[in-house]
């Protein structure tokens, strides 16, 4: 391998650290110090950088299912006292149904 080949390698090796902490920050909350990366191969850092990015996507689905869910019993709630237009707490649910849209 001639010099051009050995920067080109560790450059690559360095985005590619970069990027798995990044993720990891992302799905931990904090920078993953905990690895080793002197120790792991260029698969090993491929390997974990798409464990932290699968961890990603799981918490934004959860996130907006849980959304969606809330949405879905707010609605219901309204419902559930629509009949009675008067009702102190349908009106307080329409105002926070009109606020959140």
């Amino acid at each position: 391998m001639d010099h051009t080949s050995h920067v080109d390698a560790y450059l690559d090796r360095q985005m590619a650290i970069s990027i798995c902490s990044d993720m990891g920050k992302d799905a931990c909350g904090v920078r993953p110090r905990w690895l080793n990366w002197d120790s792991m191969t260029d698969e090993e850092i491929r390997q974990q950088t798409d464990q932290f990015a699968d961890q990603v996507e799981q918490e934004r689905w959860d996130r907006e299912e849980y959304a969606i869910a809330e949405d879905k019993a707010a609605a219901q709630r309204l419902a559930d006292c629509a009949f009675r237009p008067n009702n102190e707490m349908a009106l307080k649910f329409a105002k926070a149904l009109r606020n959140h849209s």
